[in-house]
This record gives structure tokens, sequence and C-alpha cells, in this order.
């Protein structure tokens, strides 16, 4: 595959810092000095990962942007620890991960804002093509304006199946 992949790790090292203090402010915690290492720690590992995984081929990576922006938050989860901060009751948020005991674990890189997200989507694409697969697409719009949609489609690695017109039937 010529085309390298999206600069994951720019983006997604980007969003850290800000999305782990938008998810406390929000939550009322403030941000404590043993917070902020903790913060400044995992954006380190997930630097660190992340670069490990741009120089790992694709067909031998094993885990995705967003499991190693989930693993970077442990260092933020042991120092709210550190730091006293009750955990959330039981109906308050709570990670899918056994060790997110503060639910801070975006369910989805749409959490780590514009950039984070689209980079994310196009990491995806880039896997994808690495590995011979174009991710399929429908296409349903007006026929004016098929061509050009087709064409921005192929262009971003789609396989485009056109969907029926209104009326037509499969």
């Amino acid at each position: 595959m010529t085309d390298p992949a999206p600069n994951i790790r720019g983006a997604f090292v980007a969003a850290y810092p800000e999305y782990v203090a938008r998810v406390l402010t929000d939550r009322g915690i403030e941000i404590v000095p043993v917070i902020a290492d903790g913060i400044v720690v995992g954006t380190g590992l997930l630097d660190g990962s992340l670069g490990l995984l741009e120089r790992t081929p694709a067909g031998l990576q094993r885990h995705s942007p967003l499991e190693l922006f989930r693993e970077a938050l442990r260092p933020v989860d042991n120092a709210l620890d550190v730091a006293g901060i009750e955990m959330p009751s039981p109906d308050g948020p709570r990670g899918a991960l056994h060790w997110d005991r503060y639910g801070l674990s975006p369910g989805s890189s749409k959490q780590l804002g514009v950039e984070a997200y689209e980079v994310h989507l196009r990491w995806g694409i880039w896997k994808a093509r690495a590995h011979g697969v174009r991710p399929p697409a429908g296409l349903l719009c007006l026929e004016a304006d098929a061509p050009i949609l087709l064409e921005q489609l192929n262009a971003l690695g789609y396989e485009v199946h056109k969907l029926p017109s209104a009326g037509e039937f499969v």
C-alpha cells in the first residue's frame, strides 16, 4: 500500500488532555496537581503507544487507536483515586473496562472532537485498504448528484453500491 496512514497519533494526543479536562470539569472535579500529573503521564503513554502503532504494519496491528486511548486513561483513573475523588454512584458513569472506576473511557472517537474523529475514520479506511478491503457505502441521492458523490466516495476508498431510487425496488 502506498498511501501513508493518517496522523492518528497527532490528533489523538492533542485531544487527550482536552477530553480528560472536559470530562472532569463536566463532573465538577477540580484538576489538582496529582490529577494534572496523571493527565501528563497518560498523554505520554498515549503518545508512545500510538508511535508504536504507527511503526507496526497494518496487518500486525492488534489494537485500535481508540483502545490505546482508553488504556492511556489508567493514570488519570489512578490519580483520581489518589486524590480521594469519590467514585461515581452505581447509577453514575462507569467504564466498560474493569479498571475504569470513574467511567473516563470514551464510547466513541466522536467524543474526542471532530479532528480526532475524522482521523480515526480515515485510519479505519486506511487499515481496510491495507488489507485489500474497500469498505462499502450505499448511495441514495438525487440522480443529478450521483456522479460527484460517486467520485468523492471512490476517492475516499469506498466500494459504492447504488441504492434504488424512490419507487424502485431491488
